[in-house]
């Protein structure tokens, strides 16, 4: 008797526990899945994708020149002046902070 007692008594803790366990994993999947959310609405996110696209932009440029001189070697093509402006980026990056700056003060938040 002592044993069916046992064995009720860790049936019933094992069902709580699974009960348990699933309440978890499903707050975990739905605390990913806010968290998803709110960093794709985020500024992060935006300039994540900036970076990662400026970057393969300029490696995919400096292909593109490689490739022209070799494919075309008789250009008098100045490769080494053929580059792309950092400060002309520079000064879009300040006007564009600018520009998101005035707007945050013409338009603030709740």
């Amino acid at each position: 008797m002592k044993t069916e007692a046992e064995l009720k008594d860790k049936s019933e803790a094992m069902a709580w526990l699974e009960a348990e366990v699933a309440e978890l994993t499903s707050k975990l999947a739905l605390a990913k899945k806010l968290v998803v959310e709110e960093f794709k609405s985020s500024n992060d996110l935006k300039e994540a994708v900036t970076d990662s696209t400026a970057s393969y932009f300029s490696e995919g440029f400096e292909f593109y020149k490689r490739q022209l001189l070799h494919q075309h070697p008789n250009l008098s093509v100045d490769m080494a002046s053929m580059e792309m402006d950092a400060d002309l980026a520079k000064e879009e990056e300040a006007a564009k902070a600018g520009k998101k700056e005035e707007d945050n003060e013409a338009n603030p938040a709740p």
